[in-house]
């Protein structure tokens, strides 16, 4: 059988205390290369580091006077900690565009969170504060 090139993705990472016990809400099957620009994006950071990372970072379709905040939705929080994104600033920006060129930014923070961000968490797009 030919390699599919799929999967799967823990949304909340083992290293977190993600499990394969919950593969409906921590697993999601997902291509390699995207998975690939994910992990050069955040890594296996908690949920709050990887809105920390996006936040810091120039990305692309970003409204003007907006920001990320991480919100826990309940159940169990994860750990904190993780790492092993890029910090190379131009390698991240580089991952998001080729993980969300075809979307808006709205858009794409709705894939995250029901793709890529540990299920227990949301990233809601906000105004800053004036």
């Amino acid at each position: 059988m030919k390699d599919s090139g799929m999967g799967p993705h823990h949304r909340r990472p083992q290293l977190l205390g993600g499990t394969y016990k919950d593969p409906l809400n921590n697993i999601s099957l997902v291509h390699r290369t995207p998975h690939n620009h994910w992990n050069t994006l955040v890594g296996s950071r908690d949920p709050e580091g990887a809105c920390e990372k996006l936040e810091s970072l120039p990305l692309p379709g970003k409204p003007e006077g907006t920001m990320l905040v991480c919100i826990f939705m309940g159940g169990t929080k994860s750990h904190p900690g993780g790492n092993s994104d890029s910090p190379d600033i131009d390698k991240c920006v580089d991952a998001w565009k080729k993980l969300f060129c075809r979307f808006s930014f709205e858009e794409a923070i709705e894939q995250i969170n029901t793709i890529w961000l540990d299920p227990n968490y949301r990233l809601e797009i906000r105004q800053k504060p004036v």
